[in-house]
């Protein structure tokens, strides 16, 4: 199954090295209806940015097992 969802907590800028950190509720992720991260689950999480110039870009993904 795939699903998509934002990260609305996490809009703001990057550090000065660009670093940004975000902290996420495994148990209510911003899904209709919300759904929990599962023992077993696997997940790839992407950031998707705007350059200095302006320009959208994307992240490669990181993907994240969970036990």
């Amino acid at each position: 199954m795939r699903l998509a969802g934002r990260f609305y907590s996490c809009v703001e800028p990057v550090s000065d090295i660009g670093r940004l950190g975000c902290d996420i509720d495994t148990t209510s992720l911003p899904f209709t209806p919300p759904r929990a991260i599962a023992p077993g689950d696997t997940w790839f999480f992407q950031m998707w940015y705007r350059d200095v110039g302006g320009v959208e870009r994307y992240t490669n993904a990181v993907m994240a097992r969970f036990h």
